[in-house]
């Protein structure tokens, strides 16, 4: 699939002299980001194109905080950060131990979890909850109504931390991200520019993603915003090879 996904690459570059810089290559994780520009490079070196910049190629994460950046640049705002997993662990600590001092709003935990509120294990449960929950666009009113749906109490005490959260984050760190949440943030920040849309539908004119069986709905979305029909768009996938699905990744 790759090594198709090179040729078809360097055959517009070489071929039909299209620009690499109007390239854009999306890979599921940096390692394979980084193979990939290195495979590029040879391959058009090889080709005899060695004066011609190396196609980019990057996860979608990547690619979403350079379209967020460039737009608070733009506007004059500050630029973004991504809050590291450290960093989302300190916080979440904090929310518990307050929760197990009875500050703030208190999320209803199910009896039988209450023990375990101060155990790194279910912080870490936790995170991973809410950071899957930000792939796939799900707020804190969208947890809670699942939670109630599903007869999940757990969930709906999680909306309740999850709220907090974010209004921690927004207020101690000004345009901060999560990662888990990066792409969607991208894909709402078209969705409501839409002479920043219309510049990056302009600016790439052949997007292709290797792996795609490797992506969630964060990365679908993203695409429906940055390929209408008609857009010279090519996907590689296998629905057999997913690994990925415990970070939100879905073979269909």
């Amino acid at each position: 699939k790759t090594s198709t996904l090179l040729r078809a690459v360097a055959a517009r570059v070489l071929r039909d002299s299209l620009d690499p810089a109007s390239v854009l290559v999306l890979a599921p994780s940096r390692v394979a980001a980084a193979g990939l520009r290195s495979r590029m490079a040879r391959a058009l070196t090889v080709a005899g194109a060695a004066a011609l910049l190396e196609p980019p190629a990057r996860t979608a994460a990547s690619y979403a905080f350079s379209l967020i950046r460039r737009h608070a640049l733009a506007v004059g705002q500050p630029s973004p950060q991504l809050i590291s997993g450290p960093e989302q662990d300190v916080i979440l600590a904090d929310l518990l131990a307050g929760h197990a001092e009875g500050d703030g709003r208190l999320p209803i935990w199910p009896e039988q979890v209450m023990p375990a509120l101060r155990l790194r294990g279910f912080r870490h449960e936790l995170r991973d909850l809410l950071m899957r929950a930000m792939e796939r666009g799900v707020d804190p009113d969208e947890l809670a109504r699942l939670g109630r749906v599903h007869r999940r109490p757990v969930w709906r005490a999680a909306a309740v931390v999850y709220r907090e959260y974010l209004q921690v984050t927004a207020l101690s760190t000004p345009g901060a991200y999560d990662p888990a949440a990066i792409v969607d943030h991208a894909t709402a920040l078209l969705a409501d520019d839409a002479r920043l849309l219309a510049a990056e539908r302009a600016r790439w004119r052949l997007i292709a993603v290797d792996d795609h069986h490797e992506s969630g709905e964060a990365l679908a979305r993203l695409l429906d915003q940055l390929a209408p029909p008609g857009t010279d768009l090519l996907v590689f996938g296998d629905p057999d090879a997913t690994t990925q699905s415990f970070r939100g990744a879905q073979s269909r």
